[in-house]
């Protein structure tokens, strides 16, 4: 997949994520680990790690079609 193409599929697919979510998972994108994360956000480290795991695995099953 191009990557323009890919960057068009993950734009359309983040939308479905909460804006939480989505402003973490922008965050993990730009290579910020869970504890800057943490800090930006105002939560816990172990908060941070599971928003995103569950966003992650919320875009895998968008991107499976299963949602």
């Amino acid at each position: 997949m191009r990557s323009s193409a890919a960057s068009d599929v993950y734009k359309r697919q983040i939308m479905h994520l909460t804006p939480t979510e989505q402003r973490r998972v922008r965050m993990f994108m730009e290579n910020m680990s869970y504890a800057d994360i943490a800090r930006a956000e105002s939560c816990s480290q172990q908060a941070s790690r599971m928003s995103l795991l569950k966003a992650f695995r919320k875009l895998r099953r968008l991107l499976e079609g299963r949602i």
